[in-house]
This record gives C-alpha cells, sequence and structure tokens, in this order.
C-alpha cells in the first residue's frame, strides 16, 4: 500500500515540458529567382563546400553544389546539369533548438513558440510559404515522469508490434520502433523514438525527463497523417492540435513493462502470470504466434496491473494526455502570417480570436506598445523596430538589458530579433520559476 501512496503523491505533482515541431527538411523547387535571392542574402555565411558530409544535425549533405549556413539553419544548393542557376533548395532546421541559440531543446517550446519562430524565420528570408514543401518532420514532447526516466526507457520493449532498439546516436537510455521493410531495415515512413531527455541535458532539464517524438521522411505520411503539404501549414493550429492525437494514439500503443510493481491484491496464481508478463522475452514469443496473440495477451497484462491498483503506462499515458490537452487549449493560432504577426503573443480562443488589452504595456518591458495589434501582451519585432525609428534611447535600454553581446555588432534587423527572443525567454523563464515554487495542483496559504 505504501507503495502505490507514494507513486499517487509523485504523479499529482509531476510537471512537464513540451516542444512540438523539431528538425524540419523543406524543398523550393524551381523558383529559380528566389532561390539566387536566398542564396545571395547578407545573412547567410558559406558552410561547406564538399560533396559529402554530416552537419550538427547529423544529417548526410549529398549532391549539393554550395550549403550556407544562418544560425544552425542549413540552406542546401543545387543547380542544373550546366551548373549556370540554382534550380532547387532545401533548408535544414531545428526550430526548438533555433528558438534556444542551438544550445538545446529541453525547456517549453510550446505551439505558439514553434509558430513565433517560423513565421519569424519566414518574414527574415521572405520565404514564399505556399510554394515550400516539407519532406522530413520530427515532431515530440518532453514531460517528466514519476519514476525514474531510465527506468521506464529500459521497460518499454515495444511500439504496437515494433520492437524498441536501442538507437545509434551515441544517446544513453535511448530506443527507436519501426516497422522494417522486407530487408530489415527502417522505413522512412515512420519512427517513434522514447528517451530519457534529462539524461541528454541534466543542466536544462529535470533529470526525469522523457522525451517520446515521431519521425517521417515520407512525403505520403506527412500529407497524408499530417495534413500538411506546404510551410503554411505549419502554421495552422490544425497542425498542432494533430501533432498532439497522433503523439498520444501511438503512445498508447507502446508496451512498458511495470517490472516494479509488487502485485498487491493479486492471487498467488496472478502473481505467476505477472512474473510470465514482466518478461520481454514472453513477448517476442507472442508476436511469433498467431496474428492477435500479442494484442490479446497485453490487454490480458493491463487488465491484472490494473488489479493491483497500479499501471506504469497508464499513468505516463494520462501524464502525457493531461499536457497535450494543456498545449492545445493554450494554442494561440490564426490563420495568416499577417494575423499571428498582431496575435502573436496574445491570450488566444481556439478560433483564433484574441482578448482585449487595456493598457498596452508590455507585460516584461512595460513599454508602450500600442502601436501593435491590441491584442498585443509583449512587444513584438514591430514594436522593437518601432523604438529603433522613433526612440533610439529606448532602443538602446532594450539593447543593453535583451542583447547578448554576441550579437553586439549585428545588423539591426538580427539585433531586433534577438532582442525580442529574450524577452519572450525571460517571460518563459519567470513562468517556469513560478511553476516550480507553486505548482498548480498545490494547495496556497495566500
Amino acid at each position: 500500500m505504501y507503495f502505490n501512496l507514494q507513486r499517487l503523491i509523485q504523479f499529482k505533482y509531476t510537471k512537464f515540458s513540451t516542444e512540438m515541431t523539431d528538425l524540419l527538411k523543406l524543398l523550393i523547387l524551381n523558383d529559380t529567382e528566389y532561390i539566387t535571392y536566398l542564396y545571395n542574402h547578407e545573412l547567410l555565411k558559406e558552410y561547406q563546400t564538399t560533396t559529402k558530409t554530416k552537419n550538427e544535425l547529423g544529417i548526410d549533405f549529398l549532391y549539393y553544389n554550395q550549403i550556407k549556413e544562418y544560425n544552425g539553419v542549413y540552406f542546401m544548393f543545387y543547380s542544373n546539369d550546366k551548373q549556370e542557376v540554382f534550380t532547387k533548395c532545401e533548408i535544414l532546421m531545428k526550430p526548438h533548438y533555433y528558438f534556444n541559440d542551438n544550445i538545446h531543446n529541453a525547456n517549453d517550446f510550446t505551439a505558439i513558440d514553434s509558430i513565433n519562430v517560423l513565421t519569424t524565420f519566414a518574414e527574415l528570408f521572405k520565404l514564399p510559404l505556399s510554394e515550400i514543401k516539407v519532406l522530413n518532420i520530427e515532431y515530440g514532447t518532453n514531460f517528466l515522469s514519476h519514476i525514474k526516466a531510465t527506468d521506464v526507457i529500459t521497460y518499454a520493449t515495444h511500439q504496437n508490434k515494433n520492437i524498441f532498439i536501442t538507437t545509434s546516436d551515441n544517446l544513453r537510455y535511448s530506443k527507436i520502433s519501426f516497422k522494417p521493410n522486407k530487408r530489415g531495415q527502417a522505413n522512412k515512413y515512420k519512427r517513434s523514438k522514447f528517451y530519457a531527455k534529462g539524461i541528454q541535458f541534466p543542466e536544462y532539464t529535470d533529470i526525469d525527463t522523457l522525451r517520446y517524438e515521431i519521425k517521417s521522411k515520407e512525403t505520403k505520411y506527412i500529407k497524408t497523417q499530417l495534413n500538411i503539404h506546404t510551410y503554411t501549414d505549419l502554421l495552422k493550429q490544425e497542425t498542432y492540435l494533430t501533432f498532439a492525437e497522433k503523439l498520444l494514439q501511438e503512445f498508447k500503443e507502446v508496451l512498458i513493462l511495470d517490472a516494479d510493481n509488487i502485485g498487491n491484491n493479486l492471487t498467488p496464481k496472478e502473481m505467476i502470470k505477472l512474473s510470465k508478463f514482466n518478461n520481454p522475452l514472453f513477448w517476442e514469443k507472442k508476436l511469433q504466434e498467431s496474428k492477435n496473440s500479442f494484442n490479446q495477451n497485453k490487454k490480458r497484462y493491463n487488465i491484472l496491473l490494473n488489479k493491483t491498483g497500479t499501471n506504469l503506462h497508464q499513468e505516463l499515458t494520462k501524464t502525457l494526455e493531461i499536457k497535450l490537452t494543456q498545449l492545445t487549449k493554450e494554442c494561440a493560432v490564426s490563420t495568416t502570417i499577417e494575423q499571428q504577426k498582431e496575435c502573436a503573443y496574445s491570450t488566444v480562443y481556439i478560433n483564433g480570436n484574441g482578448t482585449n488589452n487595456n493598457n498596452y504595456k508590455c507585460m516584461v518591458t512595460n513599454l508602450d506598445i500600442s502601436m501593435q495589434n491590441a491584442d498585443s501582451k509583449m512587444i513584438s519585432t514591430k514594436g522593437i523596430k518601432h523604438y529603433y525609428d522613433t526612440n533610439r534611447k529606448t532602443f538602446d535600454l532594450l539593447v543593453n538589458k535583451y542583447l547578448s553581446n554576441k550579437w553586439i555588432n549585428s545588423d539591426v534587423d538580427k539585433k531586433i530579433f534577438e532582442i525580442y527572443h529574450n524577452i519572450r525567454n525571460t517571460k518563459s523563464n519567470s513562468l517556469i520559476r513560478q511553476n516550480r515554487l507553486y505548482p498548480k495542483n498545490q494547495i496556497q496559504l495566500f
């Protein structure tokens, strides 16, 4: 009984960390005029000139003519056979890492943050949104386990009927699951990855933070399952609702052996069954039997676990479901890039209508933001640019307080973006500290 009570207490006060979009691979094809404009963009720097290498994203660059880079985002340019003009450009980026100056992806990164990053990035390079195709995508969420994260990863054996295997990315307590092709190789359609994020970034998140993510390198999955066709779809609220739905759906199919379950309320015969169920080899044998054997025994296992009063997988699933529900309720997204610029930092209902801000003050800097949309809560790049144009003294104060020395010699547009970024981080970090000190479910004295 003590074991069950402890798990219940730990579960009740679980904290969360969320992100949505991670790795993106984008394609611009045959728009030679825009690709040339992009190639000559002043913000892009030369990166590599060889024809095969690996970058910080761990991805091979193949058959390109030129690669340029901007803040951890890679632009690969391809020319025609005669190498006269560039006919194709592929863009590789990690929105969450980009948000954190390419240091980590262990903190909060909500749907709003993702859309703001992608919107600002699109404005910075004047991207032709409806012409940019999404070739690869990776999306997932971090959440804090109520038991040791390393134990959870150890106990996770299958996703659906696909076995979790140790990944080859040199990351401890990291597993990946996929449906193999006829040669036993990982397919590109869909892969699930489950790992201990706290082990990867202990300095930025709790040691028991888990991460579950889905990755696809096939446009068939991206189009049919996620309804993503172009960059424009990455700026829609429906896309992030779909991410949440798919993550929960896939996680429900994960088999996590409840190896620490002491078998409360079970008969001696049921204890023997529990011991068998908790043996990974049992499940491998079931995969070799009839088509339904694996799933039928999985149902019996869950019935047995529920009788004990504790079910590790169900508890983690509930944790994930609560967080994803919270995430989609806070999804402040509208349908056009102009509306997103105006409503990006407002408290917005699910239909995209912003609530009114009567005092027109930035909630972080306390500066007047009446030049922005009435729904704005914090100063945006538009507001910062306004002070640069009309009140250089105020702009200089923003530089002194919110601009890192790393960007002090950058051009004005870059300074404005980094100031806006750091103001957003100031608010985000404040909320994280507040939630740590005063958890939402904790009774307050005052």
